[in-house]
């Protein structure tokens, strides 16, 4: 268990605790104010302790709680908030696009690596969609499932003062012959031509109107 393995890494790493088998689990249970059998499990990953008990634990080991409990700094928390926040705008507005289209929309229920699936005329489709990351001007990247099926779209926000964001169709089988390979996934590079136009392995990506402004 990982939060065994951070714990002896704590008790060990702490001037103020006991080597293990030297009275470890001893100076663990007074502090706390719990059994020496509980602090055992704990130690050995049988069991886990309760969250009153783990803020405890990490004042008293000096480490913070939430690298104790989970893992992670809140640096790294509050990296993944952001970055989770990011692809909720990126769903946020391709369901707008859709909803505008005349689309009925869902976000799948439970774990999925498709954001949004999307209904009309019969036929559904399964969509992706990420927002992409500034890397230079006029360049940007995007991170996407390679083991899913469905279509990847890129959201923009628009540079300037505008909150108006736009969207790309990223075609897979551009992206895995363009991209590069990653444990998460493929990350494309995309980028923007003089003319605005957006652009994958120097192929031009179709790019999707707003259709409340189409005429």
């Amino acid at each position: 268990m990982e939060f065994a393995k951070r714990l002896n890494q704590a008790c060990d790493e702490s001037p103020l605790v006991p080597e293990h088998g030297r009275g470890r689990q001893v100076y663990i249970a007074k502090k706390l104010k719990v059994t020496q059998e509980a602090v055992r499990k704990w130690l050995v990953g049988e069991s886990l302790p309760r969250p009153d008990k783990i803020a405890l634990l990490a004042k008293t080991l000096g480490v913070d709680p939430l690298w104790l409990q989970l893992g992670t700094s809140p640096l790294e928390i509050a990296q993944k908030r952001e970055v989770a926040l990011r692809g909720d705008a990126a769903v946020y507005g391709v369901m707008s696009y859709l909803l505008l289209a005349g689309y009925h929309v869902a976000i799948p229920q439970g774990e999925s690596k498709v954001d949004v699936f999307a209904i009309k005329h019969g036929t559904q489709l399964s969509i992706v969609a990420r927002m992409a990351q500034p890397l230079a001007k006029g360049e940007w990247t995007a991170l996407y499932p390679a083991t899913v099926e469905a279509r990847w779209q890129a959201v923009f926000a628009t540079e300037g003062e505008s909150l108006h964001l736009e969207i790309v169709d990223v075609p897979p089988e551009l992206a895995l012959r363009h991209g590069t390979r990653t444990g998460s996934g493929v990350e494309v590079l995309i980028k923007r031509t003089p003319k605005g136009r957006y652009t994958l392995g120097g192929v031009e990506l179709r790019q999707l109107r707003n259709p409340a402004e189409e005429t």
